[in-house]
């Protein structure tokens, strides 16, 4: 699934944790704020990228943020973060190769 996204896009997913707040919103369809955005990063500052990536993958995966449209806390993306590897990357894979799943300017597997 990685070899799908632009170089500039992988680097930011590998990297950034904002990346990964940013897409949770993108996913809700909720806009982002910046305040917001840094609120998120300063409550998960003890978090790696990989276990934010992880935490925002398995509250995205409880289909009932979706349907609500509001982020979940930072609390919750903190506690997934310990169960990202248990969903697996075929959760990922099944998410982003939805229809709502939007990476910066490309979707997964096809530009927007």
């Amino acid at each position: 699934m990685l070899d799908l996204l632009p170089d500039s896009v992988l680097i930011r997913a590998l990297t950034d944790k904002a990346y990964w707040i940013r897409v949770m919103f993108r996913a809700l369809g909720v806009p982002e704020d910046e305040g917001l955005v840094g609120g998120y990063l300063w409550a998960l500052r003890n978090l790696t990228v990989g276990e934010v990536r992880d935490g925002v993958i398995w509250v995205l995966s409880d289909p009932s943020w979706r349907e609500w449209r509001i982020p979940p806390p930072p609390e919750a993306i903190y506690e997934s973060s310990k169960w990202g590897d248990t969903l697996g990357w075929d959760a990922v894979k099944k998410f982003f190769g939805s229809s709502e799943a939007q990476l910066g300017g490309w979707r997964i597997g096809r530009e927007v």
